[in-house]
């Protein structure tokens, strides 16, 4: 099943790059994505997901093949798909195309922008929530 989510990442990785890049995935408890969301936000709350591109900024030449980390609050998550009525796993996609798609450059400061990577995100989303209801018939 792990598969899949990294198939996700691949495919959204490969609508902007040519060639392989790395994203760390690392899951962390609601303290701790609230403090890495007040440190780099500003926000003093616990939050789904947050995306550190390794390609942007100011040590982006060193980045090489490392296209950044994208860190998950399972936690949160959870509150999120009871909260939507969805499965576990189909928000938890949601929040690996989120952040990903943050790491190729998309972002949501302006309500347009918002509905263009809420589309992108829930295309891959459908995609891939049928493949992992085929995996388990």
């Amino acid at each position: 099943m792990i598969d899949i989510y990294y198939d996700m990442i691949e495919e959204i990785i490969n609508t902007k790059y040519d060639k392989k890049m790395m994203v760390d995935l690392s899951f962390v408890d609601k303290d701790t994505i609230r403090r890495l969301n007040k440190d780099y936000r500003g926000l003093d709350k616990p939050t789904d997901v947050l995306s550190f591109s390794m390609v942007e900024g100011e040590y982006s030449e060193l980045a090489g093949d490392i296209l950044g980390d994208v860190i998950i609050c399972e936690d949160i998550v959870l509150e999120n798909s009871r909260e939507n009525g969805v499965s576990f796993e189909e928000e938890l996609l949601r929040v690996i195309a989120h952040g990903t798609l943050h790491l190729i450059g998309y972002t949501h400061d302006k309500q347009e922008d918002y509905k263009s990577m809420v589309d992108i995100q829930e295309s891959f989303v459908k995609k891939y929530i049928q493949k992992l209801d085929k995996e388990d018939d």
